[in-house]
């Protein structure tokens, strides 16, 4: 017991350090030169769990309910040791197995599963679908097309689609709102209580050359969504009914009103996924935590740019509704 002590003793004073050297980028990557020999497996173990509390203690949402650090048992496996740190208002942070620990992670999907512009009624509706906000440039080429088809109206399909990145988000709701509202705010954020100054931090829709050389001058905005829209998804939906109605066609979302941060070292075999901030748009609206309700209620499967798809049919046809 008193060797465990020591070891925890030690490993805090390299937490400090390693820390210090994360980067924000996509991911929180630990980018610190280890020198750690000590091949014991219970203070490897310990020393991973206790990477684990520091980050959920300093950054965890509901960190002001997690309990002192001999509360916790440091022996369990890292998985374990996680889950038992999650208040029971958490229904979406996640620990998983760290691709880096192992070798270079795999390529990520781009999300869009097709694009197309339907002519309906002397209308030229874009149709996008996009099953997860990866990086901002998996929408450029997409909206460079249709900009140059000169669509009058959008269908974005967002069933299944788990979220992702908010700056993608962001790119994708800048490129849709009317252009008055370009450079307004997107988001609020907050954070918990020890990230006190970070809160009512403002995030504002994006005004890059590209946003204004692609920019949708669009009449209506339809939103396919399902049971597996989440998260982005519903960021983007709440985010832009301040500046313009957007139709929602589909099933109730999922009801994800918060974000997580990924936090991740070469060291550890996990990498950690919690709930850290909730969004609010300009209004102070967050999404329901009970899912955003559809204006138009319809069960169906996903089949993409199909026009007969009963979604994507009674999209078209309110597209083009006087």
């Amino acid at each position: 017991m008193a060797r465990r002590i020591s070891n925890l003793c030690i490993i805090a004073l390299v937490l400090a350090s390693i820390l210090c050297a994360c980067e924000e980028k996509d991911r929180y990557v630990d980018t610190y030169e280890y020198t750690w020999t000590d091949s014991d497996a219970d203070t490897w173990l310990a020393e991973q769990n206790a990477w684990i509390f520091h980050t959920m203690k300093t950054w965890y949402f509901w960190n002001d309910q997690l309990l002192d650090s001999c509360d916790y048992d440091f022996s369990l496996e890292p998985l374990l040791f996680f889950e038992q740190m999650l208040v029971p208002e958490d229904r979406f942070s996640y620990c998983a197995l760290y691709e880096g620990y192992a070798g270079t992670r795999s390529a990520q999907d781009t999300g869009v599963e097709g694009k197309y512009v339907f002519d309906v009624s002397g209308r030229r509706v874009g149709y996008l679908a996009y099953s997860s906000f990866g990086a901002s440039a998996t929408l450029m080429e997409p909206f460079r097309w249709f900009h140059s088809q000169e669509v009058t109206d959008f269908i974005i399909d967002l069933r299944g689609n788990p979220g992702g990145a908010i700056n993608t988000c962001n790119l994708l709701a800048s490129l849709l709102v009317p252009r008055e509202h370009i450079g307004d705010v997107f988001c609020t954020y907050k954070y918990n209580y020890t990230q006190a100054l970070a809160n009512n931090h403002v995030e504002y829709l994006q005004s890059s050359s590209f946003v204004q050389e692609n920019h949708l001058d669009i009449d209506r905005l339809v939103v396919l969504v399902n049971g597996g829209s989440a998260s982005c998804s519903e960021l983007f939906i709440n985010s832009l009914r301040p500046y313009r109605q957007v139709v929602v066609v589909g099933d109730t979302t999922v009801g994800k009103d918060v974000g997580m941060r990924v936090f991740a070292s070469p060291r550890y075999k996990y990498e950690l996924s919690p709930i850290t901030f909730r969004t609010y748009n300009a209004k102070g609206d967050s999404v329901p935590m009970t899912g955003i309700v559809p204006d138009y209620y319809v069960a169906s499967s996903k089949q993409v740019c199909d026009s007969t798809e009963r979604a994507l049919a009674l999209a078209l046809e309110l597209v083009v509704q006087p």
